[in-house]
Formats: C-alpha cells, sequence, structure tokens
C-alpha cells in the first residue's frame, strides 16, 4: 500500500541533506495514517487497493489515485513544499528559518532554532535531523477542493513558501521575512505559534477593490518574489539591494510594489517573469525579454532598477558570428534563472545561456551570451531509449529551474539538465570501486547538458503530466502515471520518520474566521 500511498516522487543527489543518491523512489512514510486524516476517502481507497492487490494491471483494474494525490509543489534551497488535491499542504526539510511551517522549538519563528543535527544512520552513514520529517499541516480548506488541480500553486524562495490559489487573493506565506519576501506586508518574524501569515485580500495595494482583480502567478528568486495579476499587472516584494524588484531605487518595500515601467507600454506585456539570484527577468508577449537588478555576474547589462532590454543579437554571440552577426533581435519563446545565470529559448529552440555558475567558475557576461550543444544529449537519448528519436520531437518543452540547475522538458518527454551535479542531482554514472560506490559523472555542465530522464516506450500520458522541482543540491520528479523508467534496484529514500508530535499540524484555529473573509 505504499507505493500508492502517496504521488510517486522520484528523487536525486542531497535530498533535504541526505547522502546523494542516484535517481530513486522517494517514500514519505511518515505521512499521518489516512483514516485520520479523510476517513470515506480512505474507505474508497482501501477497496481500490485490496481489488488492485487482488488481480494487479494489466488484467485487473488500474488504480486509483493515490491518497496523497500531489497537484503542485516547488523546491527552496533545503525544502520543499507539496499541495494535495484537496488543498492541505506537506512539507519536507530545513525549518531554521520556518520554511516548512513545522512548530519550533527554539521559541519565535523565522529562523530561532538551530540547524538540524545529524543522527547516525546504517552502516554509520550521516543522516538528516529527525526534525526534517514530512510534516502534513491541514489547512482548513483555505484552498478548496472544487477548485481545479492546475489552480492550486506552490512557490519557493531560498528559505520562504507560499502557497496560493490561482483565481483568487488566498495567500499564505511561511519562512524568513526580514525584507518582506512572505508579501504580506511588514518585516517582522513569523509567529513560531501560527507558523505562517496570510495576505490581506482588502490591502490597500490592490489596485482594485474589484474581486475580480485576483492573483494569476507568483514567482520568487532568492529573497524576492513577483505577483503577476489577472489584469496584467506586476506587484514585485522581497529584497531590493541590486534593484531585482524593477520598481525604480534600491529600497526594500513594505507591501508588495506596483512595477510601472510597463503601464506605460500596453504594447510590452508580459506573459512570463522570471527571477534568480537577485535579479529578474521579463518575456513579453512578442519575444523580447527586459532584466533589472544584479550584474555582477554578469547576467544582465548595466541598468538602474527598471527594466532594460536585454540585447540578445547574433553579435554578441559567444563562438557564433560574433562581431560580423545580424544586429537583428533573436525572438525568445521562454526565459529562467539558475542562480546567477539566465537562460533563454529562442523562436528555433535554441538554449542560449548569460550571465555565471561562479561557484564553478563559468562567466558568459553581458551583453556575450553562449548557446547549448544540445546535439550530444539527443544522441544520448536515442541511445537510452534504444531507438531513433525523431528531431521534431525535440521541441523545448518547458524549462524548470532550481538555484544552481535547470531541467528542460522536451515535447517528446526527454528532460535533460545543465548546472551543478556535485552531488548527482541531474546525472549519474556509478562504478564500484574497491567496494565503494562512486559517481564518475562530471560535477556540472552548462555548455552541454545531461541526459536525466527518458519516458518508456509504452508510457502514455494520460491525465495530469509529470512535473518537477529543483532544490539546492536535488531534483524531484512527481510521475503519477509512471512514465520515466527509473533503475528499481536502487535502495529507496527513505526520509528520517521524526517524532509523532511534529507529523501533523493544523491550522484550522489559528485561520478561523479569517479564512472566511479570504473566501469572499
Amino acid at each position: 500500500m505504499f507505493r500508492r500511498l502517496h504521488t510517486r516522487i522520484i528523487g536525486q543527489g542531497a535530498l533535504c541533506g541526505l547522502p546523494a543518491s542516484p535517481p530513486a523512489e522517494v517514500f514519505l512514510k511518515t505521512l499521518p495514517p489516512p483514516n485520520e486524516v479523510d476517513a470515506a476517502k480512505y474507505a474508497r481507497f482501501k477497496r481500490e487497493e485490496e481489488a488492485w492487490q487482488r488481480q494487479p494491471p494489466p488484467a485487473g483494474p488500474t488504480p486509483g489515485e493515490p491518497f496523497f494525490d500531489f497537484v503542485a509543489g516547488a523546491a527552496g534551497h533545503k525544502h520543499f513544499v507539496l499541495l494535495t488535491g484537496e488543498g492541505n499542504a506537506v512539507t519536507v526539510g530545513d525549518n531554521r528559518f520556518g520554511q516548512t511551517a513545522a512548530p519550533n522549538e527554539g521559541g519565535a519563528g523565522g529562523g530561532a532554532s538551530p540547524p538540524p543535527a545529524s543522527v547516525q544512520g546504517g552502516k554509520g552513514e550521516q543522516r538528516a535531523s529527525t526534525d526534517w520529517a514530512p510534516l502534513f499541516i491541514d489547512l482548513a480548506g483555505m484552498f478548496t477542493r472544487d477548485a481545479p488541480a492546475s489552480a492550486k500553486r506552490v512557490a519557493c524562495g531560498s528559505n520562504f513558501s507560499l502557497i496560493y490559489q490561482k483565481g483568487s487573493r488566498r495567500v499564505i506565506g511561511f519562512g524568513n521575512n526580514h525584507v518582506g519576501q512572505l508579501g504580506a506586508g511588514g518585516k517582522q518574524p513569523v509567529s513560531a505559534a501560527a507558523g505562517f501569515v496570510q495576505w490581506d485580500p482588502q490591502a490597500a495595494w490592490w489596485p482594485s477593490r474589484d474581486a475580480r482583480c485576483v492573483v494569476d502567478e507568483i514567482v520568487c528568486g532568492y529573497n524576492h518574489a513577483v505577483a503577476r495579476l489577472t489584469d496584467g499587472s506586476l506587484y514585485a516584494f522581497g529584497s531590493n539591494t541590486w534593484g531585482e524588484l524593477a520598481i525604480g531605487h534600491t529600497t526594500s518595500p513594505m507591501d508588495p510594489t506596483r512595477i510601472a515601467y510597463f503601464d506605460a507600454k500596453p504594447h510590452m506585456r508580459v506573459r512570463k517573469v522570471a527571477a534568480g539570484n537577485s535579479f529578474t527577468l521579463f518575456l513579453t508577449q512578442d519575444g523580447r525579454v527586459y532584466g533589472c537588478g544584479a550584474t555582477n555576474e554578469g547576467q544582465l547589462p548595466p541598468n538602474a532598477f527598471e527594466p532594460v532590454p536585454i540585447p540578445l543579437t547574433r553579435s554578441f554571440q559567444a563562438g557564433g558570428a560574433g562581431e560580423g552577426g545580424s544586429n537583428k533581435l533573436i525572438r525568445i519563446k521562454d526565459v529562467a534563472c539558475v542562480g546567477g545565470m539566465a537562460v533563454y529559448v529562442s523562436s528555433h529552440n535554441e538554449l542560449l545561456v548569460q550571465g555565471a555558475l561562479s561557484q564553478f567558475g563559468v562567466l558568459v557576461p553581458s551583453p556575450r551570451f553562449a548557446a547549448v550543444d544540445q546535439s550530444t544529449v539527443r544522441e544520448q537519448f536515442s541511445q537510452l531509449a534504444g531507438r531513433a528519436l525523431p528531431a521534431d520531437g525535440f521541441a523545448v518543452a518547458q524549462l524548470h529551474p532550481g538555484p544552481s540547475t535547470l531541467l528542460v522538458q522536451y515535447r517528446n518527454g526527454c528532460v535533460a539538465g545543465l548546472g551543478a551535479n556535485a552531488e548527482g542531482q541531474l546525472y549519474s554514472r556509478m562504478k564500484t570501486v574497491n567496494g565503494r560506490s562512486i559517481n564518475l559523472a562530471p560535477t556540472f555542465a552548462v555548455s552541454e547538458l545531461f541526459p536525466v530522464f527518458v519516458p518508456s516506450p509504452a508510457a502514455e500520458v494520460t491525465g495530469r503530466p509529470p512535473w518537477f522541482a529543483s532544490g539546492k543540491g536535488f531534483t524531484l520528479l512527481f510521475d503519477n502515471n509512471e512514465v520515466y523508467r527509473v533503475n528499481e534496484t536502487t535502495r529507496p529514500i527513505e526520509l528520517p520518520p521524526g517524532r509523532r508530535d511534529l507529523l501533523r499540524r493544523s491550522l484550522r484555529h489559528e485561520l478561523g474566521a479569517r479564512t472566511q473573509v479570504t473566501k469572499s
């Protein structure tokens, strides 16, 4: 029954402080007993499970959804937050800044407790502290069951988390708030008793009292975030030391503040925002990119704390046409931020990088940019799949950025990665040397891609497609339909069990009447 207790999660790398591991299934065994969470759903779940055990596929019925069905999630540096279909949360990882909303015995929230200590695991290996056990949080119906799964969203910064419902003003945040990155007004630490802060749906910063002006999306950088509302307006909050909030100065505001730059330029409607380490990118509907914030790693041209156009022309392409190239702007269809590096996908599916992964000595300073070789990884995917994969399937479908890594998902389902690989979070090439298993894969790749996941030949994506999250040193694949092949002989990743009094938390008392106000 554990296999279907929760959504299939494949983790790799140093997952929340655990020893580095090649791709393996993650078991969240310490979630609360299903019959205590939802008795009616548990009865149905038990019947389905028993029928499946008696006659498993392909002859028997297809298993239903897992009990803890994760529909959204995101990762910070050493934590991740998941949201279930019912609108409850499961958080895992480091809680030094309250970023998992776990009860904090150190006193006040927002980082009063010391770093979790390690305990000895099997065969003398170091395992993460039991303080990092999975925590189930009952959100008291704040994120409603009847809302579609796609409306329930999570965004994580380095040490803070935001849960919101698209198409509403329902947002809660927990974790570090020293520069107002939770967006709830003010910079005071989160109360340890409450464990979270809630956005006021009637706050003065909202552009309209009209309840139809609601949150469409929130993206988080290291210590800042940007919210896009349904009227197209953008509001930024959090750290503004480098002008990453795009509001024309470097003062960190007390409330979400409107990015006025695009208001006077209706032809520059922003369709995507990406946030990294102290810088922000804005992709417009016509394929142009603007940026603001830090320039210390070459990720942006000089700017006056407001968005400036990124000059992506062939004349600046490193190793390409150089000075003899065209000055015509390259049209961009997607953008991402990876630490101090900006990543662009051209309309011709080129992958372009600019900026730095300074810990590995990688630097491509603006206005120069470099193209990433994708041909080698395409050949590797064909070898791993055991058949030739058509070239037209390698159009870039989606980017999944993390603090130091990027996952590139192609239309055919193959997933490649670039960036840090020191923990094996993207690619493992294991070999046994003197009785020890050693990963021989390179510690990073920027000029080319690692092959990360290859879909199974017979896999069909039905219902909700797989999705991904990347932290600092680990990546996660959420794959209900088992689209991707994983070596099942690898030992499963079992997170520390923790203490029973930390395994479940209810916000029913804390939310109280405020939930009703937010729903209205």
